[in-house]
């Protein structure tokens, strides 16, 4: 078995590893900052939730027993998890200071894919280590964000 002969971080490697992580802290400081300033009413952030989990106009509108079973299973996810987004924000403890903001709808987002949307607690270490629900949170950050 062989190994690399240099597998220590040189002084330059921490530098521009320490300068990523504050340069990433200030970036999340200045847009937490800007979406807590965001007031956003109950319609704004139902909206919102839609658009993180957006479904066509025809399976959205169309009753549940007229849907073909790709479907049902599209809209189910969908406003499951909207709901879910839904109560995490007007209900959850973790909303108490944030919630009315756009920061609170963001957060709720993130709640939901880092806790809810795993398939259970067993598959929860895998989710976050694949980072299979980063694209529900950067997707729900950038519709807050334009």
């Amino acid at each position: 078995m062989s190994h690399t002969t240099n597998q220590e971080l040189s002084i330059g490697d921490i530098r521009n590893i320490t300068i990523l992580t504050y340069t990433a802290i200030q970036d999340y400081e200045l847009t937490a900052g800007a979406l807590l300033q965001r007031k956003m009413t109950r319609a704004q952030t139902v909206n919102f939730f839609k658009a993180v989990w957006p479904l066509p106009t025809t399976v959205e509108d169309k009753p549940y027993d007229l849907l073909t079973r790709g479907e049902r299973k599209q809209q189910t996810i969908a406003k499951d998890a909207r709901a879910s987004a839904w109560a995490i924000y007007s209900e959850s403890e973790t909303q108490e200071n944030i919630r009315g903001t756009a920061f609170g709808a963001w957060h709720a987002v993130v709640e939901h894919a880092d806790h809810y949307a795993t398939g259970g607690a067993s598959r929860l270490a895998a989710a976050t280590l694949s980072g299979r629900n980063d694209k529900v949170k950067t997707k729900a950050l950038s519709l807050l964000t334009v």
